[in-house]
């Protein structure tokens, strides 16, 4: 959730978009092919913690997260 946050707080200041989603789509251009799409695959995953309550997430999924707004982060020259 966390991560997310950051990202998204990020993008803000770097593309367009009413939400993270439209932020993501604006921000294809910051990033590796790659990383766009693991950046997309940790949002999703951040969704369904927020969104779905009989959702159970991995703890693998949470590191594969923590692990792709990392990228995304290096990629953006953050950390």
């Amino acid at each position: 959730m966390e991560g997310d946050k950051l990202v998204d707080m990020i993008l803000r200041s770097r593309v367009e978009g009413q939400t993270m989603g439209d932020r993501l789509k604006n921000s294809k251009r910051l990033f590796t092919r790659h990383t766009y799409d693991q950046l997309w695959t940790a949002h999703k995953i951040r969704n369904k913690v927020a969104h779905e309550a009989d959702f159970e997430g991995l703890s693998s999924d949470a590191r594969l997260a923590v692990r792709n707004y990392e990228k995304a982060l290096k990629e953006l020259r953050v950390i």
